[in-house]
């Protein structure tokens, strides 16, 4: 590319303007010139030939030049004030193309002719009075700015005695030629006024490296063109644009989530699918609803969707697919203007996000009655997602607006907002990272794909508050179309879809046999998806609940395991500190195999203990099919009571007491451990943090874990995979969280905060300051729980 028709460097300074609008930098003439000279010289420094656009100035008209000829009604005062200075100061900066519009200038020449094939406006004034050198360009020949006026064929001959140097898209390039040919020819185009032109243009090309041409190699083009800086900076300028117009009673960033009802509603675009703008909501907001309605929806439409909008706290309404006129309201129809009128009543709060000209907010009858308005001028995927971020606090409100929208809205006007108050999603460079991370993260990545490590996986990497990378690589299951092995049950009675039971007395017996599955679709992994956590539970689910209790004076560290589990007070462990126990130093069994002492020795399970239904006596999910006792928590916990301690070797990791703090959480709260983790910590957070996943989505969303070949004997999917968890029904303070890897980086992140999200202490910054300190450093590196 050695030409670029841009930038445009008309001041638009009429809301009206059916044709330029948000292609304008806005209506201060001074900011258009600066802005424009910016661009202009980014491009012609890469040697790219910059076009100044629309000449003389293309700003305030009320008609399309692509569909007839605009009147510009001002007096040369009023031209040299407002229309020309950011031309002038393009060309005393070295612009090297200008774009001649086709537009009526009475000022300039009151014959009527088209600016385009006006010679007092091309050479008196561009070239002869400005000082222009360049090479000019005239507006497309074949609009009927034009056209209408001149015919094609005379249009030309006129736009080159005129003074333009090169003619762009003829309506009939053979009859444009044949009659400019005709025109030399005759003398009527002197061959001096063609050799002008004709220098020109050689003079570019040798500019522009023409004289030596090499095609651009097309190997890996579309990557070279958009290189990861260019994708920071595109993301900088879109967040730096966003523009908070309202903000009642500060609203905004939002905060309290764990007392409010959140629904996002789209108005205009496809429902296929959720929009970029709703899935960056739910990335903060995991209980958020989401709806979508036409552009034009039906009276029964409006009425069904107020109806369902009608509990929810607050509503975030997108307008998107916005037209560009505005004669039509940029598309708003007077059915959307009617439920926004029903959505700002009194009682409910309403955020309006504007994704698309400035100009169309005044056409919102009611955004004065909206509790917000972010103006997000494009609907751009960043911009959706950026617009998100500043509902929640990810990043703050600094936009001013290029042009004014309405008395209390004129340009300069844009509110500021706090940042810092949740996770932002931005590129490493906004978080002094390198730019190539994301390709050395990919590298790695390949490698664990590549050796069969993992099927796929979700990554997240975070720094000062900022989500640098989040990508999702691989396949939700192992491998493309590879075949998952599953349990069969063996025919006969008391056979089970598990495949692990042994049979009722009298009947016929067996383990379940191992077969193929049909190939498993394949899907690749998305942000969304859920993965068992494992481990992490301990930090992310028993220490969060234990912090909130002590903070609730209902627990302690400096207390003993006798103090607060009854059971455990005539046995070894009475005595224990839990600063010991939390620290792992002290003497706890790593982890007993619970399961083993409840199977037979051919390994299949004890029918006492496991069924393949749920009842009142066997009501806690294990499995697939498979169903356990309800005294089987009774039974771990005793047999934690009963295991010999250790000898005193300082650290030692052991599980044991995590399995212990649900039941402490449910008789010190009254509330079962997953409800109040839900109310106090993950709903404060907006998390997505959960346990039993099949009772939160579906279960394609859930990655599978392995195929337990020896207590379950399926693939577990959706069911968690620590054994001694499923036996208390999946739900323990060792093990049994799911969730994404956003998920996880919410809750680090208040860690990282000293407790503090989202505008919300949610832990005591004393209280987690002494967890995570080292508690007895140098002989072990552990905090509380924590690592």
């Amino acid at each position: 590319m050695q030409v670029n028709f841009a930038p445009v460097v008309d001041v638009n300074n009429n809301p009206a303007n059916p044709v330029i609008g948000f292609r304008s930098w806005g209506e201060n003439p001074v900011a258009v010139a600066r802005l424009s000279r910016l661009y202009m010289r980014g491009m012609q420094d890469a040697n790219v030939l910059a076009v100044a656009k629309h000449f003389p100035g293309h700003g305030d008209v009320d008609a399309d030049s692509h569909l007839a000829l605009p009147i510009v009604r001002v007096d040369r005062g009023r031209l040299d004030s407002l229309e020309l200075p950011p031309f002038k100061s393009m060309i005393a900066n070295g612009i090297g193309g200008m774009m001649v519009a086709h537009l009526n200038v009475p000022a300039l020449d009151n014959s009527g002719a088209p600016t385009t094939l006006s010679k007092p406006v091309v050479t008196g004034l561009l070239r002869q009075q400005l000082g222009f050198k360049g090479v000019v360009f005239t507006d497309a020949m074949n609009m009927k700015g034009v056209i209408d006026k001149v015919p094609t064929g005379e249009a030309e001959v006129r736009a080159i005695l005129a003074g333009n140097d090169v003619l762009e898209f003829s309506k009939s390039v053979p009859v444009a030629l044949q009659a400019v040919l005709a025109a030399v020819d005759s003398g009527r185009i002197s061959q001096a006024r063609i050799d002008e032109s004709c220098r020109r243009v050689l003079a570019l090309k040798q500019w522009a490296g023409l004289r030596k041409f090499r095609p651009i190699p097309e190997k890996n083009i579309i990557a070279d063109l958009n290189p990861a800086h260019a994708r920071y900076l595109s993301h900088r300028l879109a967040e730096r644009g966003l523009t908070l117009l309202r903000n009642e009673r500060n609203i905004l960033p939002l905060q309290r989530l764990d007392s409010l009802r959140v629904a996002t509603l789209v108005l205009g675009g496809s429902p296929a699918d959720t929009t970029d703008f709703q899935r960056a909501v739910a990335d903060y907001d995991a209980q958020a609803a989401h709806f979508h309605l036409p552009a034009a929806p039906t009276l029964d439409e409006l009425t069904d969707m107020r109806a369902r909008l009608f509990s929810y706290d607050v509503v975030l309404v997108a307008l998107q697919s916005l037209g560009r006129l505005p004669a039509t309201n940029f598309g708003i129809a007077p059915e959307a203007q009617l439920l926004l009128r029903e959505l700002t009543k009194p009682g409910q709060r309403v955020v309006l996000s504007v994704f698309g000209s400035a100009y169309a907010v005044a056409k919102v009858r009611d955004y004065d009655r909206a509790s917000a308005v972010v103006l997000a001028y494009q609907e751009s995927p960043d911009a959706q997602q950026l617009a998100a971020q500043l509902i929640f606090g990810g990043i703050g409100a600094r936009g001013k607006l290029p042009v004014t929208v309405a008395h209390n809205l004129p340009a300069g006007f844009g509110l500021t907002s706090q940042p810092g108050q949740r996770l932002a999603y931005a590129h490493p460079e906004d978080a002094g990272m390198d730019q190539h991370l994301e390709a050395r993260i990919d590298s790695i990545m390949a490698q664990a794909l590549g050796a069969g490590a993992t099927p796929g996986g979700q990554v997240v990497i975070a720094r000062r508050g900022v989500v640098v990378l989040r990508k999702s690589y691989g396949y939700l299951t192992s491998v493309p179309g590879a075949a998952l092995p599953v349990a069969v049950a063996p025919s006969g009675a008391g056979a089970s879809a598990a495949g692990n039971f042994g049979s009722e007395p009298g009947s016929a017996s067996g383990a379940g046999q191992l077969v193929a599955a049909p190939r498993a679709a394949a899907r690749l992994v998305r942000d969304t998806d859920v993965y068992d956590l494992a481990s992490l539970t301990k930090a992310l689910a028993a220490t969060p609940a234990l912090l909130k209790l002590q903070e609730q004076g209902k627990f302690s560290p400096d207390s003993t395991l006798g103090q607060f589990f009854p059971f455990l007070r005539k046995t070894d462990k009475a005595g224990l500190q839990l600063r010991d126990v939390l620290a792992h130093q002290a003497g706890l069994p790593s982890w007993i195999p619970f399961w083993k002492a409840l199977a037979k020795d051919d390994g299949t399970l004890r029918r006492r203990w496991f069924r393949a239904d749920s009842s009142r006596q066997f009501p806690l999910p294990v499995a697939h099919g498979l169903w356990g006792r309800k005294d089987l928590p009774a039974y771990i916990y005793g047999q934690i009571g009963a295991a010999p301690l250790k000898p005193a070797q300082g650290y030692v990791y052991s599980d044991l007491s995590f399995y212990l703090y649900p039941d402490l959480v449910r008789r010190r709260t009254g509330q079962p451990f997953a409800e109040f983790l839900a109310k106090q910590v993950y709903r404060p957070l907006g998390s997505g943090l959960h346990f039993r996943p099949r009772h939160h989505g579906p279960a394609s969303r859930i990655a599978p874990t392995e195929y337990d070949s020896l207590f379950r004997r399926q693939l577990l999917r959706g069911y968690v995979d620590d054994e001694g968890a499923a036996m208390l029904g999946g739900i323990s303070g060792h093990a049994g969280l799911f969730g994404s890897a956003n998920d996880v980086a919410q809750l680090a992140q208040a860690y990282a905060w000293g407790g503090r999200y989202g505008g919300q202490q949610v832990f005591k910054k004393d209280i987690l300051a002494d967890w995570t300190r080292c508690q007895f450093c140098p002989t072990n590196r552990r905090g509380l729980a924590f690592d």
